[in-house]
């Protein structure tokens, strides 16, 4: 008798089972190890990435509440609202954020939230006075790994120098910003502030800064500020 295409099939089908079927019977125990180390390696996957996120909030918080201190207003400003903590000064404002800056760095370093809590550390450190340990917490956050607060350090670190009369080490930094601008340190920012540095030193030098960013950024605010600093040189 012959078969038909639809009774092939079927005892393929059956015939594939079979063959399936002694294959786990044979390696029943290699099997079900491996679904084992599957199902605990999915299981570590998803733990890992809710530790991940859970640690990702708490190093937010921490320097959320940094900033949020470090901007706080001082008593008797006309932006204290009833009930919001005010600080006696500007030092005291600066010591509470610390704190939670100091806490999210130390703990949750290799968070993007801790990376620039340490950003802020130096700057905390620069305004108290202490600037060379400023200058060494700056450092070590401009040689990271995280381009986008590594410029933030780096364009602190020029002002710093810019301020101390270090106009090489200023210079430096800011040509470094302008090759290799970021989202927070746009090259437009480094270029008008290393006009300024110019203006100073070099005013031929700053007057083609300013008539760049002028031509490059027209309908920015730094287009409008280098034009009246242009006002400024040539008087």
């Amino acid at each position: 008798m012959a078969i038909s295409r639809q009774e092939l099939k079927s005892d393929q089908f059956v015939s594939t089972l079979d063959n399936w079927y002694e294959f786990y019977l044979n390696y029943q125990k290699q099997i079900q190890t491996a679904a084992i180390v599957v199902a605990v390696a999915i299981a570590a996957g998803v733990g890992l990435t809710a530790w991940v996120r859970n640690r990702d909030a708490r190093a937010e918080a921490l320097f959320s509440q940094g900033l949020a201190t470090l901007h706080a207003p001082l008593a008797g400003a006309a932006t204290a609202a009833p009930g919001v903590t005010t600080y006696a000064n500007a030092q005291a404002r600066a010591q509470a954020a610390e704190k939670f800056f100091q806490q999210a760095a130390d703990s949750y370093a290799s968070t993007e939230s801790g990376r620039e809590a340490k950003y802020y550390l130096g700057l905390i450190a620069i305004e108290r006075g202490d600037t060379a340990k400023g200058e060494a917490v700056l450092k070590a956050v401009a040689a990271g790994k995280d381009a986008r607060v590594a410029s933030l350090a780096e364009n602190a670190l020029a002002n710093l120098y810019a301020t101390q009369g270090k106009t090489n080490e200023a210079r430096a930094l800011y040509q470094k910003l302008i090759a290799n601008p970021s989202v927070v340190v746009p090259r437009s920012l480094a270029m008008i502030e290393l006009a300024d540095l110019e203006a100073v030193n070099d005013p031929g030098a700053a007057r083609k800064l300013y008539e760049q960013i002028q031509q490059q950024f027209p309908d920015s605010d730094l287009a409008r500020t280098a034009q009246d600093s242009l006002a400024a040189l040539a008087r």
